[in-house]
């Protein structure tokens, strides 16, 4: 690992740069075809290449299966072997067909499950194709050396006594990578809210979502600000709280901080201290925590391409508003202050909203405010 750099509160910052430059010339690796795999771990072995042979097959996966077995995995868990006699396997033969006769039942037991997220990077191929055609001209293979960082990215938190936190996703991005690319592709609910009362409106398809009105966001790490001024009319949110700390000579228990261009930024440029929380702002005061988790070498088995990165390693699984009308539909309507609605506010699928609180005319039934759901479309 990169030498630490010793802060005052006695933490072990790492300097991305400093890390790929120590270990860029160490480290290197190389992907090795198939027909020569057994002659290159023989010759970095010194050991014959019989033996290697051997051994790769004495240890291979495919010796720990009996020939009944299968390596499809779906058909692995959802198959129950009939001639054994087990209570264990009864009971999961009845849960199985359980889920399989009861769609209402199998979808309550996919929200209620303990794997709360989806592990991407399981599923990635190096191989992976893309369904469009790099620019002409332009080389979308990853450089090499280079530093991947692992970073966890977390649901907006509430200052509440029931409030936890809970983390929403977690990428890979390059030590190349600009700062501002990492914050185009974070996901969060309040970028897609739609301000305003359409109730007057209901059927109007187009809308205009927050975040391409509101763009102005920062990071917040190790006392700098990364502000997002791409746009002219980006605001520079870190202003109020910079003037709130030269008040009353606050620098002396909170600072000093500095300013910088995310992006103008590279994660290469950033002292880091591993699993510490840092901060990231956007939409006025929405708030989420970001935390470096890894920092290490770029290997054979990280996606090789540009267009891969920042790359959606991990996932929380999403539960969608279900509709309180129909139950099945995925409410895409918000509805204050209706008398006609059993709860304030109530979630309603678009269908039971024009059915519910219009007539054949198009009319509002009552008075009553609807905004649109802020479910971000993924």
């Amino acid at each position: 690992m990169a030498t630490p750099i010793a802060s005052e509160t006695g933490e072990n910052r790492v300097n991305v740069r400093q890390f790929l430059e120590q270990w860029g010339d160490q480290i290197k690796y190389s992907i090795i075809a198939n027909d020569s795999e057994i002659e290159s771990i023989s010759a970095m072995m010194n050991v014959p290449t019989d033996t290697v042979k051997e051994v790769s097959e004495v240890c291979s996966p495919e010796t720990l299966m009996s020939s009944s077995d299968t390596l499809d995995r779906k058909v692995m868990y959802e198959t129950v072997p009939s001639d054994i006699d087990l209570t264990t396997l009864k009971n999961q033969a009845a849960e199985l067909d359980k889920r399989m006769k009861n769609p209402t039942y199998h979808n309550h037991i996919l929200r209620k499950m303990k794997y709360n997220y989806v592990d991407w990077y399981r599923y990635f191929k190096t191989e992976e194709k893309f369904s469009y055609p790099a620019p002409d001209g332009v080389d979308t293979k990853v450089r090499e050396p280079n530093v991947v960082l692992t970073v966890q990215v977390h649901k907006p938190y509430r200052n509440q006594p029931s409030s936890r936190l809970v983390m929403s996703e977690t990428y890979l991005v390059l030590g190349s990578h600009r700062l501002s690319e990492l914050r185009d592709v974070i996901r969060c609910s309040n970028d897609y809210a739609v301000s305003g009362d359409h109730s007057a409106h209901p059927d109007v398809t187009q809308f205009t979502y927050a975040k391409d009105i509101y763009k102005s966001g920062f990071f917040f790490i190790e006392g700098t600000f990364y502000n997002d001024l791409r746009y002219p009319d980006n605001r520079d949110y870190s202003q109020t709280i910079t003037e709130w700390v030269s008040q009353e000579n606050r620098w002396d228990r909170i600072g000093p901080f500095e300013k910088a261009k995310m992006e103008d930024t590279t994660f290469l440029d950033l002292d880091l201290v591993v699993g510490k929380p840092y901060f990231y702002q956007h939409q006025g005061d929405c708030e989420h925590l970001l935390i470096f988790t890894d920092i290490r070498m770029l290997h054979p088995m990280d996606p090789q391409d540009l267009r891969s990165y920042p790359y959606l390693c991990r996932e929380m699984n999403h539960k969608r508003k279900i509709c309180k009308s129909c139950m099945i539909n995925t409410a895409g309507w918000i509805i204050y202050d209706c008398p006609l609605l059993p709860s304030n506010p109530a979630f309603l699928c678009h269908r039971c909203f024009k059915a519910l609180l219009y007539d054949e005319d198009g009319n509002k039934i009552g008075n009553f405010v609807a905004y649109k759901s802020s479910e971000h479309p993924t």
